[in-house]
């Protein structure tokens, strides 16, 4: 149910079963399609025929085909069966990688995790690249608990992870690592500008905190 197996699997299939000259798989991910998987070999003057994929009536992706069979003939019956076997197995495994996601993510900020943090920490480091870390804690956050009740507490903790994403670059990755406790992974930076990013995040929180005085270290 991996989807980078199973599109290669489903390419492999329609060139070696159908079969088609080459093809190409893409998923579908928030609107917009990624190559998946290809296979086969089609003449640089090949016809190439685009097939939307669906399941459910959702888009889940799409294959275009070179040297598809005509219709009505017993290898064009095999592709439209084949074709339908690879909507439901795109489906499952887009559901799969779906689920996986969100245990990696925090149900109340949907900030990443901690073990998500903790494996993206490990393989920086096994790549030897360049990156800074901010460990960002709410300032005095059981008052806020205590004194306002734990409703307002998760939406403070949910008003602190919506500024930082707002403060952050594309590049960099947010996490909640413990109860008030979040974490910036700053890719490609040290030093100077490590401290000038991470003040950015502070002041953001400061200044989106929802009325209350919320503020971070």
């Amino acid at each position: 149910i991996e989807l980078d197996v199973i599109g290669r699997r489903i390419a492999e299939i329609l060139v070696s079963e159908v079969p088609v000259d080459a093809c190409s798989l893409s998923i579908e991910r928030h609107g917009a399609f990624e190559g998946l998987s290809s296979a086969g070999a089609a003449a640089p003057d090949a016809d190439w025929q685009d097939v939307p994929l669906q399941a459910a009536g959702i888009s889940v992706g799409r294959v275009a085909i070179a040297g598809a069979p005509l219709p009505g003939t017993e290898a064009h019956e095999t592709l439209e069966h084949l074709l339908g076997i690879a909507e439901l197995a795109l489906e499952k495994a887009l559901l799969y990688e779906r689920s996986r996601e969100q245990a990696r993510r925090d149900s109340l900020t949907g900030l990443l995790g901690h073990q998500a943090f903790q494996d993206a920490l490990e393989g920086l480091i096994a790549d030897g690249g360049r990156f800074s870390v901010a460990l960002i804690d709410i300032d005095d956050f059981k008052q806020v608990n205590d004194v306002h009740g734990h409703l307002v507490g998760d939406e403070t903790l949910r008003w602190v992870a919506g500024a930082m994403r707002k403060a952050a670059r594309a590049s960099d990755s947010l996490y909640r690592i413990g109860g008030e406790e979040f974490c910036a992974v700053l890719h490609d930076v040290d030093g100077d500008e490590a401290v000038a990013i991470a003040e950015r995040l502070r002041r953001r929180v400061a200044a989106h905190a929802g009325g209350l005085p919320v503020t971070v270290s």
